[in-house]
C-alpha cells in the first residue's frame, strides 16, 4: 500500500499488475556482523547500529548457518577478534556471502578492518571440507525457527524448490575496510583461496559475480524483474538503449537480445569488468558498458554528441541517437544531473527499476515536468517477509 501511495504522489493513478512470490530461503547474499566480546554473529537491528545475534534466518540459503558456525569456530582457535564499532578496534567486521543458485557456487568474503587475514589457509581448508548438501542431513535447521510454517513452506526452507539444497564454498576474499563509516565493503577486494567470482543464471543467459557487484538477491524474481523490463522496453532490433547503473549487466544483457545496440554505464569497475565478461560469455557483441558515475558521464556524453552533430552540419539532433533508457539506481534514486540528461536525450520510452517507491515518486515528477508520462508500473515482491518492494515503471514520451 505504501508504495501505491508513493508513487501516486509521482503522479502514477493505476497499478498494470502486481507479482507476489515470496519463498523461504530465497535470498542469495548475506551479510552477518560480527560482534567482538563473544564472537556472537548476527545483523543490525531496525534503524540502528545494535548487533542482534542471530543463528539462522529463514530468508536466507538453508546452508548459510553452517558456514556461519564454521567461521566461529575457526575464529575461536585462533583468536580473530570481531570488530567494535565504538572503539574502532577488532579485525572481523562483517561476512559477505553470495551463492549462484543455479549453479550451487558460494562466494565468501571477510571484511577486514586490516590488510590481511592470519590463518586464512586453515579457514579455508575447513570450508573445503563442507559438503553443503540437504540429502545428506547436513542442512540441520533448529526446531525453534519453523515459526508455525506449514508443511509445504518448510520443505521451501530445508530442501529448496527441487527437494535439494547443494552447494560448495568455491572462493575465499577479503575486503579491506578500516574506515570509520558505516560501509559494509572498502574500496579493495582480493582474493585469497579459489575463485574471485561465482557464476549463475537468469533465464537463458549467464553471468560472472563478483563481490563488490551489485546482483539482485532474490534469483527467481530477479527473471521476473527483467522480464517486465524487457517488455516494458519494446524492443524491436532497432533500437539504440542506455542502460544508467547496469551492475554487471544484467538488464543490459536481456535488452541486447532484442537491441540494435547497448550501452551499459556503471559506477564500480569490477563490476564492468564483469560486464564484459558476461557479454563475452553470452556471445552478445552489441553491449558496451563503460566504468563512471551515471550523473558525470551520460551529461559529458550528450555534450560531446551535441559538439559532434553542430560541427558535422548534421540534420538529426541529439534527440535521435537514443530510443530506450533504463535506469535502476540505488535506493536514493537518480541524482538530478543524469535525469537531465536523460530528457536531453528525449528517448522514447524509460524504463526504471526501483527499489525505493519514494525515490521513484520524486524523479517520475522530475521526468514527468520534463514530457514524460508513466504509461504503467509493476510491484515485484523481491523481498518477502520484509517491508520492501522492487517496482518497474515505465515513462512514455508525451506526443507534442
Amino acid at each position: 500500500m505504501q508504495s501505491r501511495r508513493e508513487i501516486r504522489s509521482g503522479g502514477a493513478t493505476s497499478v498494470s499488475d502486481w507479482k507476489v512470490d515470496g519463498k523461504w530461503s530465497g535470498k542469495n547474499k548475506i551479510e552477518a556482523k560480527e560482534k567482538s566480546s563473544d564472537l556472537s554473529m548476527g545483523f543490525y537491528g531496525f534503524h540502528s547500529h545494535r548487533i542482534i545475534e542471530t543463528k539462522d534466518c529463514l530468508i536466507n540459503s538453508a546452508e548459510n548457518p553452517l558456514i556461519l558456525n564454521c567461521i566461529k569456530e575457526w575464529a575461536r582457535e585462533y583468536k580473530i577478534s570481531g570488530y567494535e564499532e565504538e572503539t574502532g578496534k577488532g579485525l572481523l567486521r562483517h561476512i559477505f556471502l553470495r551463492k549462484g543458485f543455479s549453479t550451487g557456487e558460494i562466494l565468501l568474503c571477510l571484511v577486514l578492518n586490516g590488510k590481511s587475514l592470519p590463518h586464512g589457509k586453515e579457514l579455508w581448508e575447513n570450508l573445503q571440507g563442507l559438503l553443503l548438501s540437504a540429502e545428506e542431513g547436513d542442512l540441520q535447521r533448529e526446531e525453534d525457527v519453523s515459526c508455525g510454517m506449514d508443511a509445504q513452506s518448510q520443505e521451501d526452507v530445508y530442501c529448496g524448490k527441487n527437494g535439494t539444497v547443494q552447494g560448495s564454498i568455491v572462493g575465499l576474499c577479503v575486503n579491506i575496510n578500516e574506515g570509520s563509516g558505516n560501509a559494509i565493503l572498502g574500496r579493495e577486494t582480493l582474493c585469497l583461496y579459489g575463485k574471485d567470482s561465482i557464476e549463475d543464471k537468469i533465464g537463458e543467459l549467464s553471468f560472472s559475480i563478483s563481490v563488490p557487484s551489485f546482483y539482485q538477491v532474490n534469483p527467481v524474481q530477479t527473471e521476473k524483474i527483467y522480464g517486465k523490463a524487457l517488455e516494458y522496453a519494446a524492443l524491436t532490433g532497432e533500437e539504440t538503449v542506455w542502460d544508467c547503473y547496469c551492475g554487471i549487466g544484467t538488464i543490459s544483457l536481456f535488452l541486447a537480445q532484442k537491441a540494435k545496440q547497448v550501452y551499459g554505464l556503471e559506477i564500480v569497475p569490477e563490476a564492468i569488468e564483469n560486464a564484459k565478461k558476461n557479454a563475452e560469455k553470452n556471445g552478445l557483441q552489441n553491449a558496451e558498458f563503460f566504468v563512471g558515475a551515471a550523473e558525470e558521464v551520460l551529461p559529458k556524453w550528450v555534450e560531446e554528441q551535441k559538439r559532434e552533430l553542430s560541427a558535422k552540419g548534421a540534420d538529426c539532433g541529439i534527440g535521435d541517437m537514443v530510443d530506450v533508457v533504463s535506469l535502476d539506481p540505488p535506493r536514493k534514486g537518480c541524482d538530478e544531473a543524469c535525469l537531465s540528461a536523460v530528457l536531453e536525450l528525449s528517448p522514447k520510452r524509460i524504463v526504471y527499476v526501483s527499489c525505493d517507491p519514494g525515490s521513484l515518486a520524486r524523479d517520475i515528477k522530475y521526468l514527468g515536468e520534463g514530457g514524460y508520462v508513466l504509461e504503467k508500473w509493476v510491484g515485484i515482491d523481491n523481498f518477502p517477509r520484509t517491508g520492501h518492494v522492487e517496482t518497474i515503471a515505465l515513462l512514455q514520451k508525451e506526443e507534442s
